[in-house]
């Protein structure tokens, strides 16, 4: 045998082993998901919140036989409730409440546990698409109120919320006949 092939048997150079590192590592990155606690942990925390608020909104609606709209806000990051004059305004006289600490309910995202953002809200209606409001009905179900009179509704064909932090994503689905929200 000669020489050279007896030396080249006796380790590796620095190049193969460049190669083998480079293929181990993107292996490693492609086959073991980014695990960010936190990423999961806000995304959780501002689901939960938008959650609750649709489900307080159209237990309310129910409860007290009168409109209650959610409006999620992804420009300004923020989510309110509130209640809609027999007109189909504002109800700024008697507002919502939020059930634990008593306040007008208000919700801002991006900061402190809300750290995710609202990426993308999507409500579609009878004629009226990508409005940011979700409507509830006197019974519970959800409709736009499109005027004063009770016939001037429109109901919900579609309703998806998505929360994004990091890359982490969920997507909030509200069901069109019963305005159910899963995610």
């Amino acid at each position: 045998m000669p020489r050279h092939w007896q030396c080249r048997n006796a380790g590796v150079t620095l190049a193969e082993m460049l190669v083998v590192t480079a293929v181990l590592a993107l292996a490693a990155g492609i086959a073991i998901p980014n695990a960010n606690p936190l990423a999961n942990a806000g995304t959780d925390v501002a689901t939960a919140e938008v959650l609750q608020a649709v489900r307080f909104a159209q237990r309310e609606a129910a409860r007290v036989g009168a409109w209650h709209t959610v409006r999620i806000n992804p420009a300004t990051q923020s989510l309110r409730v509130y209640r809609l004059t027999d007109s189909g305004a504002e109800d700024t006289t008697l507002p919502v409440l939020h059930p634990i600490d008593k306040r007008p309910y208000n919700v801002s995202f991006g900061s402190g546990q809300l750290n995710a953002a609202i990426a993308l809200v999507d409500f579609d209606y009878e004629g009226a698409t990508n409005l940011t409001t979700l409507s509830f009905r006197p019974d519970g179900t959800p409709a736009l109120r499109v005027g004063p009179k009770d016939g001037d509704v429109r109901m919900l064909q579609k309703g998806q919320v998505i929360i994004r932090y990091a890359n982490v994503q969920r997507i909030l689905v509200v069901d069109t006949l019963t305005g159910r929200v899963s995610g």
